[in-house]
């Protein structure tokens, strides 16, 4: 039976795409107040995992239980919002249907000539759910992050609409904050700001990250998504990324072994493909310990407190970019590494 702090708990998830199965029999228990961070090689299931944790995605099998009452939110890898809309519709819209009406009131309130009658049965709408405070709410949080309520969705750059999904998954104060991602496009200023957010957000907390920065200040436990199973890492990210060299899912290599000792499997498979292929596995994992390495050094430096200082914010901003193209560069290289992996289990069961 779960604890009585328990607000998340997964008993036998499973989730397949097609013929590939995802998640298989996974479980898992969040407490009151934890503060997770998602691990596992691209592909394993991590987005998947936030997906169904926050209802958009429901598992093939298994049972999914939030606490009752509880508010979840998802703020995505890749934000995606109708472009047509203004920025104070995409926030308002964090609040649920009843922000939603919200919106359509403030555009009415904006018209030469609003329809009385038609405003008067907005406000009966909001004043049913209690909603008096709902429009203070949202000016605050366009404030906070300095979004201008009314420029057109359409019209923002990659790190604006990040802004605006930041925006959004807290509007409506959750219990339970999802996030994908969540320092992708975000300029120094804004990464500062999120760091803030998620040291004074009082509810749980799962993300998946690779900014190592983010992860040191607001992380104090990480999860393992291996083979379809979620499990406690005892590790860091660091750690994590060691394990990725070497050989990161202990289910690649039993795999591998297994088949190659098939009786007639080496007289079935192509000799010259498969050290083409292992050749491409050891230059990936030469490539990843050297970038790994780099990003390392890099994120010793923005972990300083004097890197903050005033003096420093040109290089702040190097450090910043630096770290993003890193990380662009390792996530290239892992999926080279994974695909590369595959093609040799290919390759040694034929």
């Amino acid at each position: 039976m779960p604890r009585m702090n328990t607000v998340i708990n997964l008993q036998n998830i499973s989730i397949a795409y097609g013929s590939e199965a995802v998640l298989h029999e996974a479980n898992l228990v969040i407490g009151q107040g934890s503060r997770c961070c998602i691990t596992g090689y691209n592909g394993s299931g991590k987005s998947t995992l936030l997906g169904i944790i926050a209802g958009h995605r429901s598992p093939d099998e298994g049972v999914v239980t939030i606490m009752s009452g509880l508010k979840v939110t998802l703020l995505a890898q890749t934000p995606s919002f109708d472009v047509s809309e203004t920025v104070y519709d995409v926030v308002a819209a964090g609040l649920g249907p009843i922000g939603v009406v919200l919106a359509t009131q403030r555009r009415l309130y904006a018209t030469p000539n609003p329809d009385e009658d038609q405003l008067a049965a907005l406000q009966e709408q909001l004043d049913n759910a209690e909603a008096w405070d709902f429009g203070a709410r949202v000016d605050a949080m366009l404030q906070r992050l300095e979004l201008a309520p009314d420029q057109i969705v359409g019209s923002l750059s990659g790190g604006w609409l990040k802004r605006l999904a930041i925006a959004q998954s807290l509007v409506g104060a959750p219990d339970i904050w999802l996030l994908d991602e969540p320092t992708n496009h975000l300029d120094m200023e804004m990464r500062q700001a999120l760091t803030m957010a998620l040291q004074s957000f009082g509810g749980a907390i799962l993300l998946i990250s690779h900014d190592r920065h983010l992860l040191a200040n607001n992380v104090d436990q990480f999860l393992l998504i291996d083979d379809g199973e979620v499990q406690e890492y005892a590790g860091d990210l660091q750690d994590y990324s060691t394990r990725i060299l070497a050989n990161l899912s202990k289910s690649h290599p039993k795999k591998s072994a297994g088949k190659a000792k098939t009786p007639g499997a080496n007289k079935k498979a192509d000799q010259k493909l498969l050290r083409q292929i292992k050749a491409e596995i050891m230059g990936a994992e030469k490539r990843l310990k050297r970038l790994q390495e780099k990003i390392g050094e890099v994120e010793a430096v923005l972990q300083s407190p004097d890197t903050y200082d005033g003096n420093f914010q040109d290089d702040l901003h190097d450090l910043i970019r630096n770290q993003t193209e890193l990380k662009s560069q390792i996530e290239e290289v892992e999926k080279v590494w994974l695909t590369a992996n595959e093609k040799l289990e290919a390759a040694q069961s034929d």
